[in-house]
């Protein structure tokens, strides 16, 4: 855990990102505080996974700052970024399908690792938090969609995130499944990991989020509460379409 706990872990000002003439991201600011989980909702194209790719490095920002434990990592490579201590899961999980579940989980321990001895122990670790100990050497292809979604998770979970972007994970989940994920990203939380979670789904968010932020049009226009948002005219608006 990093000092400034109950501090702002991530610190986004004014972040742009265009593709063409279309912004995607228009101008997004938000605070994280450390040790939170803040769900991000709203329609298809509001920009939430736009918003998780361009501060994980996956895409350059055209505009704007990411300050993240009070450092500027605006526009660095992916790769240094998941050594200062972000990850991300994928909306479609991507293993690696013709390794068996430890040895993805090895690949992103490996890559993500400053100390090489500590690798095996995060391994250990990632399995037990996703549940796949059983399963560590069955090949990735052999796995359920629900169980490479986990497999994402615990590639993720390997580098030793300190704040974690989860996207869409509870799509296609079954009550159980939901209830399960949801309890890991409680567990992680209590570990101190911070998470924003991006979901469509407002009954899962409601499980696990202290905060929800919702987007429309590549802007943040609603932040607090679940049970608030469903009361506030802009969201009924931009969800129903009034």
């Amino acid at each position: 855990m990093s000092h400034n706990r109950n501090g702002v872990i991530l610190k986004v000002e004014g972040l742009v990102k265009k593709f063409g003439n279309f912004r995607a991201l228009d101008g997004v600011s938000l605070e994280v505080e450390e040790g939170k989980i803040i769900g991000l909702a709203g329609p298809n194209g509001s920009g939430k996974t736009t918003f998780i790719n361009v501060v994980s490095g996956v895409y350059k920002s055209n505009g704007g700052r990411v300050i993240f434990n009070g450092e500027d990592i605006t526009n660095i490579d992916s790769y240094k970024i998941v050594r200062k201590g972000i990850n991300r899961t994928f909306q479609i999980p991507k293993p690696l399908l013709g390794l068996t579940v430890e040895e993805n989980i090895r690949v992103a321990a490996v890559y993500g690792a400053k100390d090489k001895r500590k690798v095996k122990e995060r391994i250990e670790y990632s399995l037990s938090t996703i549940g796949l100990e059983g399963f560590r050497f069955k090949k990735a292809e052999s796995l359920t969609s629900t169980q490479q979604k986990l497999l994402g998770l615990g590639r993720a979970l390997a580098t030793n995130p300190k704040l974690l972007l989860v996207d869409e994970i509870a799509a296609g989940l079954t009550q159980k499944e939901l209830k399960m994920i949801a309890n890991m990203l409680l567990g992680l939380k209590e570990k101190g990991v911070t998470l924003i979670v991006v979901e469509h789904l407002m009954g899962f968010l409601d499980m696990i989020t202290d905060e929800v932020v919702i987007m429309n049009a590549g802007k943040e226009i609603f932040r607090g509460l679940i049970r608030e948002a469903s009361n506030n005219e802009e969201v009924i608006r931009v969800f129903l379409g009034g």
